[in-house]
């Protein structure tokens, strides 16, 4: 098997986007008339992809709302810039929490019985090859830069997870239309994809409005990212996001049509857990 040596430098990461741009740029030129008539169309990826293709497909469809640098680390060309996929001003938390997650070292066992390792768990009910599933992400349009339409997006994130075994992941962006949402659970339920929901602490009705969507959709669970409620630029005219009591966050899981294992809100603090409903 051929190995190949990348060697990566935020210089060399851009010259080669520039690179990928300009060549698809000059090998559409000469369709470039007939496409302006036409409506944006998915533009499904077939046969297998090398690393470097992918990441060259990924800059194509990110940039300038992500660089795709070897790390994700908040420290790359797109600090300060929100939306996006970049932190707030100097990225400092960011960074902490990237370093945070790179302290955590794995410690290789090789003294043992098992020769074919078995990494899948069961989430809630259902059984998916690694612990690793993807986080719920949205707004292509003004996080990525509208490059990728929702369709693309869905497909990409949940049905590659979803070959892998594992569950991928639609959010309820702020930013985003109730069609928009509805648009990404259509095309959940059109593919057959598993996966969870990531919604926004709107208000109690709001909130339940788009359970009541995600689950007749055939998702597997619902999340909540609560910190949202603390950033002022949520609190979008006619999208109010707020905190949420206990009593707030009961009367959502007895709202919740899931089966009670999916309906299980855990609160962690130093690996204690402060309230199980």
């Amino acid at each position: 098997m051929e190995t190949r040596k990348m060697f990566f430098s935020r210089r060399n990461l851009l010259k080669g986007s520039a690179a990928s741009l300009a060549a698809t740029a000059l090998g559409s030129s000469s369709t470039a008339f007939a496409q302006q008539s036409s409506a944006p169309t998915i533009r499904p990826l077939t046969g297998k992809m090398t690393y470097e293709e992918v990441r060259n497909r990924a800059r194509e469809m990110m940039i300038p709302r992500c660089y795709v640098c070897p790390e994700c680390n908040g420290r790359g060309p797109c600090v300060g810039q929100v939306p996006g996929f970049g932190g707030m001003g100097a990225s400092r938390g960011f960074q902490a929490n990237y370093d945070s997650l790179a302290a955590v070292q794995l410690n290789s066992r090789v003294v043992h019985s098992v020769h074919v390792p078995d990494t899948s768990i069961d989430f809630f009910g259902t059984k998916i090859s690694m612990p690793v599933i993807a986080a719920p992400t949205g707004g292509t349009t003004y996080n990525m830069g509208g490059k990728l339409t929702e369709e693309e997006f869905v497909n990409a994130i949940c049905g590659g997870c979803n070959k892998a075994g594992t569950l991928g992941a639609v959010a309820d962006g702020i930013g985003d239309p109730l069609l928009v949402y509805e648009k990404r659970l259509q095309t959940l339920k059109e593919h057959g994809y598993k996966a969870i929901v990531g919604l926004k602490p709107r208000l109690q009705k709001d909130i339940i409005e788009r359970m009541r969507l995600a689950e007749e959709a055939g998702i597997i669970a619902l999340t909540i990212d609560l910190d949202s409620a603390g950033r002022a630029a949520r609190a979008t005219k006619g999208q109010t996001v707020e905190p949420k009591t206990f009593e707030q966050l009961k009367e959502l899981v007895k709202a919740s049509k899931l089966p009670q294992a999916q309906r299980a809100i855990l609160i962690k603090k130093s690996n204690r857990t402060l309230i199980n409903f």
